[in-house]
């Protein structure tokens, strides 16, 4: 069976729409989530369930359904900004958050951690092409148990101008609350013992139930 998509339309903040080319026609779907690699998802959804008979309507049906998982894309109401969590664990997957946010965002959080679940060698960062941020966002609030580390990636990155160090977390997401306008997005790119508790802090500000609780 051959299926590809045959046309994208990302967008940062609605849907994603795109358009792919089955055996049996061509499928028009609207993804709720955004960027390249919630598009390949949807592909390899679809092309499984073609696999195994499923219907366009099914499809359709059960991607427009997706939400976001707790810190991968989830946003957030919090005093009148909205907040978007993005997990960044890797060079893959940061690499693929900073091309979903692009050069829309103005204001990053970025959190860095070396917990055990973290994994303690944050050399990983060097991997990343923070550089494609240079000139493109206002401000970068850094923090974390590794947060000079991280500084000291986004100042060789040419980021120095736009650097907010406050390695205390509770400071720094009053920071970069402060340094988001009223109506725009802040933009969190925690790793995963961070995104766990950053998450909770947000969520509790937002009225949202933790992760676990429906």
């Amino acid at each position: 069976m051959q299926v590809k998509a045959t046309h994208l339309d990302l967008r940062l903040r609605l849907p994603s729409d795109m358009t792919v080319a089955t055996p049996a026609g061509r499928l028009s779907l609207t993804v709720p989530l955004g960027g390249l690699y919630n598009a390949y998802n949807a592909l390899a959804a679809s092309a499984g369930a073609l696999a195994i008979g499923l219907g366009f309507d099914a499809i359709r049906e059960g991607i427009g359904q997706l939400d976001a998982a707790f810190g991968r894309q989830e946003t957030l109401e919090v005093d009148g900004r909205h907040v978007q969590i993005l997990l960044c664990k890797n060079p893959t997957g940061a690499n693929q958050v900073l091309r979903f946010v692009g050069e829309t965002a103005q204001t990053l959080l970025i959190i860095l951690n070396d917990g055990i679940a973290d994994g303690r060698d944050i050399s990983w960062i060097w991997d990343v092409d923070y550089e494609r941020l240079a000139g493109a966002v206002k401000r970068v609030v850094v923090s974390g148990r590794r947060a000079t580390d991280m500084a000291l990636r986004l100042k060789y990155a040419g980021l120095e101008d736009q650097l907010i160090l406050e390695p205390e977390e509770g400071a720094a997401i009053e920071r970069a609350l402060a340094e988001t306008p009223p109506g725009d997005c802040l933009f969190v790119l925690p790793t995963y013992t961070a995104m766990l508790s950053v998450r909770d802090r947000l969520a509790q500000r937002a009225g949202r139930p933790r992760f676990w609780l429906n």
